[in-house]
């Protein structure tokens, strides 16, 4: 804080003790960047106040806010618009938040699932270990006996192996087990759908911002574009300060180094305009490819998400129907 003493009229600086501790503590270093020196070091604790107070250095958080004030003020704005802006960032904020849950519930679910599917995949297994040793004690009590006798041509009467994948699939698998991998199918293609959804939204915030972005690049590349056209045309140098003959200069020799000089300003104005003019062809191209990457990664990712759609909605109904024939068959149970 800056000000004048009371009837003296002499300038004073109020200073923050921690912020002019700080400063008193720090010295630059040889590369320029304040580094803390020891007492020893730096005996009068001068420090870098003088620097700080000649404008030498600045303080970084200072600088933000400075930026941040000048940002805020850029376009004044009423009562309203930043009421309305703050209701906005609070809705944005609570989607955001569910989106966040419902993506952590989906992760949850998976997890649990990922955790029934293994003990489910131990239960198949001993089953199959099970029933192999069955099959094999079968097989060897039907080649101590008399084959052709025996129920089916030969073929045990309770078959738990067949050469029919189909049947041997059916056979093996229970419907308990059956109906979990459909529902964790259909839980998985939902969380992906989920993921696609969101990256969706993403990209699309994405393209709308390098739209944005090309619509103020554009007319600045064509701006600089006919800058150029006309600096190589007619040299603004050469044509607002070109040398003439109305006795101005004292020689011919003073008059030609004057036409150098605005020669060389002219090629060193063409040059800055030809290199901004290349860097905004240059930020224009980046921005045109990452567009064109961003509309082929959405168009691919709709494609995929109409596909999961549609394998969900197969995958549900066939979850439905079987969950309502288990269902069924246990009333059947029951009753019987």
């Amino acid at each position: 804080t800056a000000g004048n003493f009371k009837g003296q009229g002499q300038p004073f600086l109020v200073v923050n003790p921690k912020w002019l501790q700080h400063l008193e503590e720090r010295c630059l270093s040889e590369d320029g960047h304040p580094v803390k020196v020891s007492e020893g070091e730096n005996p009068a604790k001068v420090g870098l106040v003088l620097d700080w107070v000649y404008g030498s250095i600045v303080s970084t958080a200072e600088k933000s806010r400075d930026a941040a004030k000048k940002h805020l003020g850029s376009s004044p704005q009423n009562i309203e618009v930043v009421y309305g802006t703050f209701i906005q960032g609070l809705r944005e904020q609570f989607l955001l938040q569910k989106k966040k849950k419902k993506a952590k519930t989906y992760l949850e679910e998976m997890v649990k699932s990922r955790k029934l599917n293994q003990e489910l995949a131990e239960q198949v297994m001993e089953m199959q270990h099970l029933r192999e040793a069955r099959d094999e004690s079968t097989c060897l009590t039907l080649e101590e006996g008399d084959l052709e006798g025996a129920p089916g041509g030969g073929q045990p009467e309770n078959k738990l192996v067949s050469a029919n994948p189909a049947e041997d699939l059916s056979d093996f698998l229970p419907d308990h087990i059956i109906f979990e991998m459909l529902k964790r199918e259909e839980l998985l293609t939902e969380a992906k759908l989920y993921g696609l959804i969101f990256e969706q939204e993403n990209a699309d915030k994405k393209l709308r911002l390098v739209k944005a972005q090309l619509r103020q690049a554009e007319p600045e590349f064509e701006r600089l574009k006919q800058e150029l056209e006309d600096l190589k045309t007619n040299p603004r140098s050469l044509q607002n300060g070109g040398p003439s003959n109305d006795g101005t200069f004292r020689s011919q020799a003073e008059m030609e180094r004057h036409k150098a000089q605005l020669q060389d300003a002219a090629i060193e104005e063409q040059i800055a305009v030809q290199e901004a003019f290349r860097d905004q062809g240059s930020q224009l191209k980046t921005l045109f490819t990452k567009r064109q990457q961003l509309e082929v990664e959405m168009n691919q990712r709709d494609k995929e998400t109409k596909q999961l759609s549609g394998w969900k909605h197969t995958i549900g109904n066939m979850s439905e129907k079987f969950g309502g024939l288990l269902e069924k068959r246990r009333e059947e149970e029951k009753e019987d």
